[in-house]
């Protein structure tokens, strides 16, 4: 009984971490700017601070701010 019950918490987390999306940045690192701006726009208060944390990103990221396609390459920086 008491192993059940202290496996309740580990359960929820697992189910929570499942539907958790995935970061903006890292979206950006791979070149999916699409599935970027979707999570943004579902996570920030509105359009426009969306589309300026994605201009941030994309900045970081050395992706040029006039690129709008869904999918890009991204060159890896050697430092």
């Amino acid at each position: 009984m008491m192993l059940g019950i202290g496996a309740i918490p580990s359960v929820i987390l697992a189910v929570g971490v499942l539907a958790m999306p995935e970061s903006p940045r890292w979206l950006v690192m791979k070149g999916r700017l699409g599935d970027a701006t979707k999570v943004l726009n579902k996570t920030s208060d509105s359009k426009e601070e969306a589309q300026l944390r994605l201009a941030e990103i994309k900045e970081a990221a050395g992706i040029p701010e006039e690129c709008t396609d869904d999918v890009v390459e991204v060159k890896i920086k050697n430092t």
